[in-house]
Parts: C-alpha cells; structure tokens; sequence
C-alpha cells in the first residue's frame, strides 16, 4: 500500500491576506488585473499558495475583461443596428405600426444587452469576493473551470 503524502502545510497569516487581496481586486475590474499581476510577480516564488491563488485572479480578471469587450461589442452591434431594425420593420405609411411589438422589440435589445452585461459584471465580482473570503480563511480556493485548468497546466511544464 503506498504511502499517502501529508497534506500541504495551513498557509500563514500574511499568505492568506496576500492571497485575498489577489482576489478582491476584481472590484476594479481592469486596474485589479495590474493589482493581481503584481502580487503574482512578486509573491510566486516566496509562497506556491499565494503564487497559485494570485494566478488564479489574473486569469479570472482577464476573463472578465474579455468578457466586458465582447458585451461592448454586442451592445454596439445592437445600436449600430437598430435604426437599420426600425426602418425595415416600420412603415411610413403605416402609423399603427408605432405600437407595435415589431417597433418596440427593436427598441428593448440594446437595453437587454446592458442589463444582461450588468448582471454579469456583478456576478463575476460577486465570486470573486467569495474567492477573497475563501482564501482569507486559509482554504484552497478554485475557480470553476479556470483552476483546474491553471493547475492542470503548471503541473506539465
């Protein structure tokens, strides 16, 4: 029967505040990237915990950001289109049209778009707190998809 490792040590109290403050960048959704980006250089060779949980931050903070361009881009798209919307869909000669669902529909995509865009951006800073609160208690804290994928990827160098 092989030995089992000991579990890796509790990370100490100024690891886990290090580790935390990656996390709760995220409030500032670009210039917390920067934030992230420094505690990783600076801290990823001085402790694996704050190293992997600052990397971790980067990658969310990028997904965000990337995130953030593509809703712009749908929004803009949705405006640049609308007027293009509207003169298909309504008549001139038809001033009952006004009323429509066909003029109104056109008219609500824009703001579904930014409210849609909204929701996310609070949901996404939202679990990057409970990824602070997480790493402020010592635990070893993974994002969905991303932490996996981050430790899948360290570990083949």
């Amino acid at each position: 029967m092989p030995r089992k490792s000991p579990p890796p040590p509790s990370p100490s109290q100024d690891e886990r505040i290090i580790a935390a403050l990656a996390n709760v960048t995220i409030v500032l959704p670009f210039w917390g990237a920067i934030g992230a980006i420094v505690i990783w250089a600076t801290q990823k060779d001085k402790s694996k915990y704050v190293a992997f949980q600052s990397l971790q931050a980067v990658v969310y903070h990028l997904v965000l950001v990337l995130a953030g361009f593509l809703a712009g881009a749908c929004y803009l798209c949705s405006l640049v289109a609308f007027p293009v919307i509207m003169a298909v869909t309504v008549s001139a000669s038809d001033p009952s049209a006004e009323l429509s669902p066909a003029f109104i529909l056109p008219m609500a995509i824009p703001f579904a778009i930014l409210g849609a865009s909204s929701l996310g951006w609070f949901l996404f800073v939202v679990y990057g707190l409970v990824a602070a609160a997480a790493t402020l208690q010592g635990k070893d804290f993974r994002y969905i998809v991303i932490g996996g994928r981050l430790e899948t990827y360290l570990a083949h160098p």
